[in-house]
C-alpha cells in the first residue's frame, strides 16, 4: 500500500514540475535588437519562486550558464542542467542535501520581429525541482499511523477477542453442561432461551422441541413395556396355575389332556400378541416394505365383512352398507388386507349387542374415504386422543379380556406407511366412527 502511494504521489509531483516547467518558458524571448535573452522576472509566475517557496527550484540554463534562477541555487548549477535530457525526470541531490524530483525541459525562446543579421538562436535550459521531504514526511507519518493502527490490532485480538468470544460462547458453554445433566429422569427439562442471543434462539428452540420429543418417546416406551408385561402376565400366569394343577395330579390323563388343550389355546393368545407387536415395530420402524398392485377397495371391504358375518349375525348386529361398485386403488394387497381387517374387527367386536355397523366409501378429490361406524357404549370425547395408543382400551373392555388394543395402533401405522391417515369422530354419544382415507397411488418402497 505505502508503494502503491508513493508511485501516485511521484506521478502527481512530476506532473507538476512539467507544467512549472513549460509555465516558464512561457516568459521567456529573446530581443528584436541583438537576439538576446529577455525574461519577464516580474512575472507571477518567476515571482512565486522568490517568495519562500522552498521546496520548489528554478534554473534557466544557456551554454552551461546560469541565467536566472532561485535564490537559493543562486549560479550553482543543478545536476540535472547539464547532463539531463529534455523532457526527462529524474531524482536528484539538491544543494541543501535533501533528495529531490527535477524535470529538464529545452527549448527556443520565441523572437518577435526580424531576425538580426548573423544571429543564431541558442537553446535555453529550464530545470525545475522540488524537494521529496514533504513526501518523505507524509510516508513516515502513515508508516507510523500504520504502525500504531497495527499495534492496537494486535492489542485487539489478543485482549479484546478472546473476551468476545468468550461472551458469545457462553450460552453454548450453558447449553453443553445442561445437556450433559439430562438423564431419563429428567427429560422434562427445558432450555431457558432468557439473555440468549438471536442468533441462538433457533439452536435452543430445537434442542426443546427434540427434548419433547425424546420425553414423548420414552414415556411410550414406558407405557408400551408396562402394557406388554401386563397382557403376558395373565397367559403366564394361567400356564403356571395350569401346570401347578397337573403337577398335583400327575396320574389323571383327562386332566393332563385339558391343560395341554388350555395350554395350547393360552399360546396362541400369546403367539398372536407378539406378532402384532412385530408388525406394529415393523410398521413403525418403515422397514416393512410396501409393493402397490392394482385393487379395487369396495371388493376388499366386502371380502373382510365376509369373513365377519357369522359373527355380526350370532350377536344381533345389523350390517349396513353404502358403496359404488368400484373404487380403484393402487395399494399393497397384504397390508391393505390387514388394515380392513382391523378396522372392522374393531367395529364388530366393540359394537353394543343388537346395535348397527355403517360401512360407506367413496371417492373425493383423488383420494379414496372408508368410514366405517359402529354403535358403541362407555366411550367419551376425551378417549379418542388416546385410541391409537398401543394396549389401550376402556376400564371395561379390560375386565373382559379377549383384546389386546393393538389393532388400531397397527392400523393407523399402516395407514401412514401407505400415504393415508385414520380419522376418528363421535358424531353421537352412541356412535363412534373410524374414517379411512387412502391416496389412489401408495408410494413404493423396497
Amino acid at each position: 500500500m505505502l508503494l502503491a502511494m508513493r508511485i501516485w504521489m511521484l506521478r502527481q509531483i512530476d506532473a507538476d514540475l512539467d507544467s512549472r516547467a513549460r509555465a516558464i518558458g512561457t516568459e521567456l524571448g529573446l530581443d528584436e535588437r541583438n537576439g538576446s535573452l529577455e525574461i519577464e522576472r516580474d512575472s507571477p509566475i518567476l515571482m512565486q519562486y522568490s517568495e519562500g517557496q522552498d521546496d520548489f527550484y528554478y534554473q534557466i540554463v544557456q551554454q552551461g550558464s546560469v541565467v536566472e534562477g532561485s535564490p537559493v541555487v543562486a549560479n550553482e548549477l543543478l545536476p540535472a542542467a547539464s547532463d539531463m535530457q529534455s523532457g526527462s525526470i529524474h531524482r536528484v541531490q539538491l544543494p541543501e542535501g535533501h533528495a529531490g524530483r527535477a524535470v529538464v525541459l529545452e527549448l527556443l525562446p520565441e523572437l518577435e520581429g526580424e531576425v538580426p543579421p548573423g544571429f543564431t538562436p541558442r537553446p535555453v535550459r529550464i530545470v525545475v525541482a522540488r524537494s521529496l521531504e514533504d513526501l518523505s514526511r507524509i510516508q513516515a507519518g502513515v508508516l507510523i499511523g500504520l504502525g500504531f493502527c497495527a499495534l492496537l490490532g494486535i492489542l485487539f485480538v489478543r485482549f479484546s477477542v478472546p473476551r468476545i468470544l468468550r461472551s458469545g460462547l457462553d450460552p453454548l458453554d450453558r447449553l453443553a453442561r445442561e445437556l450433559e445433566e439430562i438423564r431419563q429422569h429428567n427429560l422434562d427439562r427445558r432450555f431457558s432461551e432468557a439473555a440468549v442471543p438471536a442468533e441462538l434462539g433457533p439452536v435452543y428452540r430445537e434442542f426443546n422441541n427434540l427434548m419433547e420429543r425424546l420425553e414423548q418417546a420414552f414415556a411410550r416406551e414406558q407405557r408400551l413395556t408396562a402394557d406388554m408385561a401386563h397382557e403376558l402376565r395373565t397367559p403366564v400366569a394361567e400356564m403356571r396355575a395350569m401346570l401347578e394343577v397337573a403337577g398335583k395330579y400327575p396320574q389323571d390323563q383327562a386332566l393332563a389332556v385339558d391343560t395341554m388343550r388350555d395350554m395350547h389355546a393360552v399360546v396362541l393368545q400369546m403367539q398372536g400378541i407378539v406378532n402384532l407387536l412385530l408388525s406394529l415395530a415393523r410398521s413403525e420402524s418403515g422397514s416393512q416394505s410396501i409393493k402397490p398392485v392394482e385393487l379395487e377397495l369396495c371388493t376388499e371391504v366386502r371380502k373382510q365383512l365376509s369373513l365377519l358375518g357369522n359373527g355380526l349375525e350370532a350377536a344381533g348386529i345389523t350390517l349396513e352398507c353404502s358403496m359404488p361398485e368400484a373404487l380403484p386403488i393402487a395399494c399393497d394387497e397384504t397390508m391393505l388386507g390387514s388394515l380392513l381387517h382391523n378396522l372392522l374387527e374393531n367395529a364388530s367386536e366393540y359394537c353394543s349387542p343388537g346395535g348397527q355397523v355403517r360401512v360407506g366409501a367413496w371417492s373425493d378429490a383423488g383420494e379414496l374415504h372408508l368410514r366405517i361406524c359402529n354403535s358403541c357404549s362407555g366411550l367419551e370425547q376425551a378417549d379418542l386422543a388416546r385410541l391409537f395408543e398401543p394396549f389401550w382400551r376402556r376400564e371395561s373392555v379390560v375386565d373382559e379380556g379377549g383384546h389386546s388394543g393393538l389393532g388400531l395402533s397397527i392400523a393407523s401405522s399402516f395407514t401412514t406407511l401407505l400415504g393415508g391417515r385414520l380419522e376418528a369422530s363421535m358424531p353421537a354419544s352412541s356412535t363412534f366412527c373410524i374414517e379411512l382415507i387412502l391416496p389412489r397411488q401408495s408410494v413404493v418402497s423396497e
